[in-house]
């Protein structure tokens, strides 16, 4: 065999292997690639969005699509972190556009160019809508649980939001931060916006530091991780405040004719922003809550072996027509409503009132009507505290060193 004609059948069979090679997918060009902090594939067509994070506009919020429709990041999903600018760019499936929500986690160690670092992490999402442009804020977590709560259209659920807010030419879906320095209405909704993150954030300040209602507290968190919990609490609270929406327009209002809506009245806004809970939501928790438990199994078992008629006197927590049997039978009720009180008053009032402050649970009625008109935030004790509870505190207030 020659030189020449050895030469020419190596080549031809390192020819013949590069291209089985190549074949077999070694050295393609089509294999996955990482972007924006997320998998995708370079042979599927794709449309970059920018995606803008906003209450002010905020640094490193984590965001992703959310492909499997479960309201969290999950590995595998495109996703990606903002950037100064609150600004990520995910590159999606064009074919996806049109379902790509979006979901923005802002943890403690984001930062809110408005406001600072984050004190308590919460969770904002904003429906698909196709374009090449979204943005994710308070405003937008309200349309998307409209729709996910009454199952309506996008567009239903932006004019909810519009009507319950007062927005005319804004609209929930807008830029606010953008156009606020021009714009009255974008204004108005970076306050609404405002309000509405420092109510997720307190929603579940309460929640986590009321020991005497975690019970209640817990008892819709079904998930097996703490951050399925977590993505469950979020969810509760942006329904509550969906609903509430009307209310939060009222306090901007207010907040307006104080002269209390400049960034410099932060602390202002915190005060005035109401709780939730964290379980359930504000329409829901009251009427099942309340009276259909606790009064049939508190008292009816002691005033039932005396008298037929004073069943339903213990069960308001007073002592009237404690001489119209035998001195010890109303005895043990009432100490029991105070034990009780005691309990209760130190989980859900002594936070915000104090510890010997005992005075401001002794009118069962009037501790009723602020948990209803939610003064002070007490709304959000609408899922522990009713008409039996506020007896058991005034009971307990009426003289406290009896179950000191």
């Amino acid at each position: 065999m020659s030189p020449s004609r050895f030469t020419f059948a190596t080549v031809s069979v390192a020819v013949a292997t590069l291209i089985a090679l190549t074949a077999c997918g070694g050295g393609s060009s089509t294999s996955p690639t990482s972007t924006g902090g997320a998998t995708s594939n370079p042979s599927t067509p794709s449309t970059p969005v920018t995606v803008t994070v906003m209450d002010g506009l905020i640094r490193n919020a984590k965001v992703c699509v959310d492909s499997n429709n479960n309201n969290a990041c999950d590995a595998g999903e495109i996703q990606g972190s903002t950037d100064a600018n609150g600004q990520v760019t995910l590159s999606i499936p064009t074919a996806s556009l049109g379902a790509a929500k979006i979901i923005a986690n802002v943890g403690t160690d984001a930062v809110d160019v408005d406001n600072g670092a984050v004190p308590t992490a919460f969770t904002m999402t904003a429906p698909a809508t196709g374009g090449t442009t979204a943005v994710v804020s308070p405003l937008t977590t309200m349309v998307q649980s409209k729709m996910d709560t009454d199952k309506v259209s996008l567009e239903d659920a932006i004019n909810y939001v519009k009507t319950q807010t007062g927005l005319t030419t804004a609209s929930p879906m807008d830029n606010f931060i953008e156009k606020r320095a021009s714009s009255a209405e974008h204004r108005k909704a970076g306050d609404v916006a405002r309000l509405l993150v420092l109510s997720m954030q307190k929603s579940k300040t309460v929640a986590a530091s009321t020991t005497a209602t975690t019970a209640a507290t817990t008892a819709c968190l079904t998930g097996s991780t703490e951050s399925e919990n977590e993505r469950i609490k979020d969810s509760n609270i942006n329904t509550s405040l969906s609903a509430r929406l009307s209310d939060f327009r009222k306090t901007s209002d207010d907040l307006d004719d104080e002269n209390e809506r400049d960034d410099d009245n932060d602390d202002r806004k915190r005060t005035v922003a109401p709780v939730v809970p964290v379980c359930g939501t504000t329409a829901t928790t009251t009427p099942t809550t309340t009276t259909p438990t606790t009064p049939t199994t508190t008292t009816p078992t002691t005033p039932t072996t005396t008298t037929p008629t004073t069943p339903t006197t213990p069960a308001t927590g007073t002592t009237t027509g404690t001489g119209t049997t035998t001195p010890t039978t109303p005895v043990t009720p009432t100490n029991t409503a105070a034990v009780n009180g005691k309990a209760l008053f130190a989980s859900a009032c002594a936070s915000c009132h104090g510890a010997t402050n005992t005075g401001m649970g002794a009118n069962a009625s009037a501790t009723l009507r602020a948990i209803a008109t939610n003064k002070g935030g007490m709304g959000f004790l609408s899922s522990t505290i009713g008409a039996q509870q506020a007896a058991d505190i005034a009971a307990y207030a009426a003289n406290p060193a009896a179950v000191q």
